[in-house]
């Protein structure tokens, strides 16, 4: 695990060109200005940042934005972008909240989910597990492989079209980035309009 987290460290060291304090292992995050959630995932997401060589300025929407380590790399790899981000529970909005307000950043946070229709859903939401929360629930076989998920709590969750919640006002969207566990296609279904864009 050491050994994992260093190399995942300097390979995003290497490419960006730069130390950066984000994702350094190891130092109290009480220490990190803007300090990711998991510093692991948080460079693996700063490497593939840099992978995509999107435009100086991209429009980025993250839906299913969770605790912003996905947004807050792509912000890292790209200082210009303006970052949308859809995230229903609030205990995760709460965290973007600060992060957009400790750096400065121009994200747009809705407090929703992403579907096909307008509606209320509950979300399925395992202890522990906050980031595999799903307005599908949990079926047998998910619980046979993940037995933590079969204690969850139940939130009532704010569904929106993106259609309906857009906020690139014309422009192309470089990167949809959708991680919704098993709701993708309810997500696309309520994004055609932007998606024809």
């Amino acid at each position: 695990m050491f050994t994992s987290k260093i190399l995942a460290y300097l390979q995003s060291v290497a490419s960006l060109g730069r130390l950066h304090a984000g994702g350094l292992p190891f130092v109290p995050k009480k220490f990190i200005r803007l300090a990711p959630f998991n510093r692991e995932a948080y460079n693996s997401f700063l490497i593939e940042a840099l992978d995509w060589r999107l435009p100086a300025s991209p429009v980025i929407y993250d839906v299913g934005a969770n605790n912003g380590d996905f947004a807050l790399a792509f912000q890292t790899a790209y200082p210009q972008a303006k970052i949308t981000l859809f995230e229903p529970l609030a205990a995760h909005v709460a965290r973007l909240e600060r992060l957009k307000q400790t750096g400065g950043f121009r994200w747009i946070i809705h407090p929703v989910a992403l579907g096909a229709n307008d509606e209320e859903l509950v979300i399925e939401v395992p202890e522990g597990q906050e980031a595999a929360s799903s307005l599908h629930g949990f079926g047998e076989h998910y619980l046979k492989h993940n037995p933590g998920a079969g204690k969850t709590t139940r939130q009532i969750c704010q569904v929106r079209r993106l259609d309906a919640l857009d906020d690139a006002e014309g422009d192309a969207i470089d990167l949809l980035k959708i991680d919704v566990e098993g709701f993708e296609f309810a997500t696309l279904e309520g994004a055609i309009s932007t998606l024809e864009r």
